[in-house]
């Protein structure tokens, strides 16, 4: 015996209550938040690990020193700038990754309830080189989250190639 859908007993009525389309729409934008979030959370990581690569020396006590709190590489955006003040990554990839930050942002701290529609998002997107007006936001974005993850991962690899004890020291 199949289960009841619970949907199948709600009216034309209770579908387009006001309400109802509300908490549907917020928890649309809670996804999209969701991933933009996520995915950054995901590229700092990333950047922390290429930036331990490049310090040899880095005991755990140092790493917690300069990687947490309010250390001078706490933030996506410190990360991003001293790599490419290292030359780790280039002006594209820099480019990027601060476009990344900056939708991130307004995501994580929106004055408005706001989506990939929204004409803040649309504004920072136009901020990618290839964005035209009329793309799928959303699409255009993950095509440039799948783009950086690639060369993010060829510089971790190239880190790796280069220092193979990477492991903190005691």
């Amino acid at each position: 015996m199949t289960e009841k859908d619970p949907w199948d007993d709600l009216t034309l009525e209770e579908c387009l209550d006001p309400a109802l389309v509300t908490g549907l729409q917020e928890l649309g934008r809670a996804t999209e938040s969701a991933h933009v979030i996520w995915t950054v959370a995901i590229f700092d990581d990333c950047l922390e690990k290429i930036l331990r690569h490049q310090f040899p020396r880095l005991t755990n006590n140092l790493a917690e020193k300069l990687f947490e709190g309010y250390g001078p590489f706490a933030t996506f955006s410190a990360k991003i700038d001293v790599l490419v003040a290292m030359g780790v990554i280039n002006g594209d990839i820099h480019r990027d990754l601060r476009v990344i930050r900056k939708i991130r942002n307004k995501f994580a701290h929106p004055k408005e309830p706001i989506t990939f529609k929204s004409e803040s998002i649309v504004v920072l997107l136009k901020g990618f080189k290839e964005f035209k007006q009329g793309d799928d936001a959303l699409a255009f974005f993950s095509r440039k989250i799948d783009e950086c993850v690639h060369a993010l991962h060829v510089i971790l690899k190239d880190c790796q190639k280069v220092q193979c004890d990477t492991s903190p020291q005691k």
